[in-house]
C-alpha cells in the first residue's frame, strides 16, 4: 500500500490509496556482481561527441514492438548501471526492452575534463544515445539529480517522451547537490590503502543515512558501489568537480512547463537526505501539466534499492497508459 496525490494542470490535489493488487512482474534475485542480464543484452560505449562515450546496457525491442515500450534508467550521481539491476531483472523479465544510460562522468561514462556537465547538456546526450539506437519514443525513469536529466530531455524532445518517472528526485538548477559534494569527499580519499578504508565508511554512512533499511547494503553491494570512482580516480575527480561547476542557463519553472508527458515522482515516506523537498514537489504541481505524487512506506531516498518492487510497478503502471 502506498499513499499516492495526484495534480493537474490548475494546481488540483486528489488524494487516495493505492494497492498494487496485480504484481506484473516478480522480481528476481540479482547477484551483487551481475545485471541479471538476458542473453541478448547489448552492452555498448556509445560516442555522443569528441571523448565523449556513453556506456549502456540494452535489450532491444523485439520487431513488431510498439513504439514508447522501451524503458530507459538513468542512475543518480551515487550509482551506476549496477544500481538499475533489481529494475532492469524485472522489467526484463516481464518483456519490457531496457537501456540503462550511465551520464557523462558517472558509472563507466567518460569522464573528459574539458564536458559541459550542465543538466542540459546531458540531457542531449540522453537524446544523442536514443537517436543512435534509433528509439523515437521512449518512458524514462531517473534517480536522483537524474531525474532533473530526464526532464530536460522531456522538455528538449516532447514527441519523444510518454512518460517521466521520478525516483526520489526533485528538479534542480545544477549538480552542486550533497550527492555530489560526497562522491567529491570520498573519491579524494580513494589514493590509498587507509584512505579506501576510510572512504568505504564514509560511503556506506551515506547509504545508510539515505535509507530507512539498510538490509539491502551488503559488503559486494558497496564494492560495486564504489569500483566506478576507484576505476579512473583522477577522472572521477575532474568529473565530479566539473558538475559541482556546471549550471544551467534555463529557469527550471520554464523548462517544466514544455514538459508534456506526464510525471510521476516517487518518494520515500520516511524522512532521509535526498529527497525531494516541498519547495520541489511544489514547483512540479505548479509547472508540470500531470503530476503524480507516489509515497512508498517503509523507504528514503534509495527507493530503488530498497523497495525495487514499488518502483518496478510504478514503471509498468505507466507502461500500460
Amino acid at each position: 500500500m502506498i499513499s499516492c496525490v495526484r495534480h493537474v494542470a490548475g494546481g488540483r490535489a486528489v488524494m487516495c490509496l493505492v494497492a498494487w493488487l496485480t504484481v506484473t512482474a516478480a522480481l528476481p534475485s540479482v547477484a551483487a556482481s551481475q545485471m541479471l542480464a538476458p542473453s541478448e543484452a547489448v552492452n555498448a560505449r556509445i560516442a555522443v561527441a569528441a571523448n565523449q562515450r556513453l556506456a549502456t546496457w540494452f535489450t532491444p525491442p523485439d520487431p513488431g514492438t510498439s513504439p514508447g515500450e522501451t524503458v530507459v534508467l538513468l542512475p543518480g550521481v551515487l550509482g551506476s548501471s549496477f544500481s538499475m539491476r533489481h529494475l532492469t531483472a524485472a522489467l526484463t523479465a516481464a518483456g519490457h526492452p531496457v537501456l540503462v544510460i550511465d551520464p557523462l562522468g558517472m558509472g563507466a561514462s567518460d569522464r573528459p575534463p574539458d564536458a559541459d556537465y550542465s543538466l542540459q547538456s546531458q540531457a542531449l546526450r540522453v537524446l544523442a544515445v536514443l537517436d543512435s539506437l534509433k528509439l523515437s519514443r521512449v518512458r524514462i525513469a531517473a534517480h536522483g539529480t537524474s531525474a532533473t536529466i530526464a526532464l530536460h530531455a522531456a522538455a528538449q524532445a516532447p514527441d519523444r517522451f510518454m512518460h517521466v518517472v521520478s525516483i526520489a528526485g526533485g528538479p534542480v538548477s545544477s549538480q552542486k547537490t550533497d550527492g555530489v559534494q560526497a562522491a567529491l569527499r570520498i573519491a579524494r580519499l580513494l589514493d590509498t590503502p587507509v584512505g579506501r578504508h576510510l572512504a568505504r565508511r564514509k560511503f556506506a554512512a551515506q547509504f545508510r543515512q539515505r535509507s530507512a533499511s539498510h538490509d539491502w547494503l551488503t559488503d559486494r553491494v558497496l564494492s560495486e558501489y564504489l569500483a566506478p570512482l576507484s576505476t579512473d580516480l583522477r577522472g572521477t575527480l575532474r568529473g565530479l568537480q566539473r558538475m559541482g561547476d556546471a549550471a544551467d542557463t534555463v529557469h527550471l519553472a520554464s523548462m517544466l512547463e514544455s514538459v508534456q508527458a506526464p510525471v510521476t515522482l516517487l518518494t520515500g515516506a520516511v524522512s532521509t537526505p535526498g529527497l525531494p523537498t516541498s519547495e520541489q514537489q511544489l514547483l512540479l504541481r505548479n509547472h508540470v501539466q500531470t503530476l503524480r505524487v507516489l509515497v512508498v512506506h517503509g523507504a528514503g531516498s534509495m527507493l530503488h534499492e530498497e523497495k525495487p518492487g514499488e518502483v518496478v510497478r510504478a514503471i509498468t503502471c505507466c507502461l500500460r497508459r
